[in-house]
């Protein structure tokens, strides 16, 4: 985040300190804010511009979780809670909410309540640790990601995509649902795939 005046048309350029150096690309405005806009930090940049520096496409690692930092203090005021389904670990991480579906987290088999303290061997102790680490990871590559787990540390091998390609992967698949869900008795879409009419698209 930034307090420096982004304003339309500013996307894209830089967000320089006070002694001249580019710390960001600014990126867009809070909305129901006054006066915070949001940059990419200049960090996040460089890892980029190899890529982009041979025309090719960013990518972004994706995994598909909703998930808070945890630390042992609220771990144990959830213990205490009646309300808590599971005994919570008293440690530093994130706790998973949500693992959505469809996605490298669930085929994995993350879940929710379980604890990240380690991404690719390095520490996780709050939601930005996490994104940090999860990042710089290449697409389809493996990585580890270390929960603990029913009072065990677990290590979880996953495969992360790329975060564009998924979210359009699952638009797709949204738009395909709704469209049976409204024409239930409608003909069926089919792969034209020599040898197998009738095949469905996967």
């Amino acid at each position: 985040q930034t307090d420096a005046a982004i304003n339309r048309g500013n996307s894209g350029g830089p967000l320089v300190n006070e002694n001249g150096e580019v710390v960001g690309i600014n990126t867009a405005v809070m909305e129901r804010s006054e006066g915070i806009g949001l940059a990419i930090p200049i960090d996040k940049v460089k890892r980029m511009l190899p890529e982009m520096v041979k025309g090719r496409k960013p990518t972004h690692a994706f995994l598909g979780i909703s998930c808070r930092a945890i630390t042992p203090q609220l771990a144990r005021d959830m213990n205490q809670d009646p309300n808590t389904p599971i005994e919570m670990p008293e440690a530093y991480g994130v706790l998973i909410l949500r693992v959505d579906k469809n996605s490298p987290a669930a085929a994995a088999g993350l879940r929710p309540f379980d604890v990240v303290v380690r991404v690719e061997g390095a520490d996780v102790r709050t939601e930005g640790d996490f994104i940090d680490a999860v990042d710089p990871c290449k697409v389809g590559h493996p990585m580890t990601v270390t929960v603990l787990r029913g009072g065990k540390r677990v290590e979880v091998p996953a495969n992360p995509v790329d975060l564009e390609a998924w979210l359009m992967h699952e638009q797709k698949r949204v738009m395909e649902d709704l469209h049976r869900y409204l024409n239930p008795g409608g003909p069926r879409q089919q792969d034209n795939v020599a040898g197998a009419p009738g095949a469905q698209p996967l």
